[in-house]
């Protein structure tokens, strides 16, 4: 507000100068005989210093009110680059943040998926393990089934040998036995000689 008033006196005071400066030249043709006293020439003569004067001080002025204008413009074009830097480095800091909530998420979805396989990976090993420890018991049971095989195979080969004996024993002892028999009843048919 300051810098304003003190322009509007400046502006002010210029306009008065160039005004008496103007009636001074169109004035001076009319001078009068009288004007040309000593007096009066001294009297001009300190009225032109102190416009003299006056003009180096509304100069002066001028110079100030121009330094204190560019000092402005300079503080506003800082002050506007400071907040476009300070807007460009509050998008880049929310990119920074959206990146990072990215990346965490990505993060989070990959371990989760590590967990997954993981998971499927110690299903499928304890799958193998049944799976082997089943087929160990199918060994087993095959095993245990060829041998009762091979053991009946064996019982059924002797059961065959024994009935073969058997049969070969058969006719032989079948003869002999009628005529064991045979003679002990007549052995038997005997009677001994008793005296009376």
């Amino acid at each position: 507000m300051e810098d304003l008033g003190e322009n509007t006196t400046v502006l002010s005071s210029l306009r008065s100068l160039n005004n008496f400066i103007s009636q001074r030249v169109d004035g001076g043709a009319g001078l009068d005989a009288s004007a040309s006293a000593p007096g009066s020439l001294q009297m001009q003569y300190q009225q032109s210093m102190q416009l003299e004067e006056r003009a180096e001080q509304i100069r002066s002025k001028s110079h100030i009110i121009q330094v204190e204008r560019e000092k402005m413009q300079m503080q506003l074009s800082h002050k506007r680059a400071r907040v476009e830097l300070e807007r460009a480095a509050s998008t880049s800091a929310r990119s920074y943040e959206r990146e990072v909530d990215r990346n965490q998420e990505l993060l989070t979805r990959i371990r989760q998926l590590q967990d997954r396989e993981a998971e499927a990976e110690e299903k499928m090993k304890e799958q193998l393990e049944h799976s082997r420890q089943c087929k160990q018991s199918l060994d087993a049971a095959n095993k245990r089934l060829r041998e009762k095989e091979d053991g009946l195979a064996e019982a059924s080969e002797t059961i065959s040998e024994l009935k073969g004996r058997i049969s070969e024993l058969h006719p032989r002892t079948g003869p002999a036995r009628r005529e064991g028999g045979s003679g002990r009843l007549a052995i038997g048919g005997r009677r001994p000689c008793t005296h009376v």
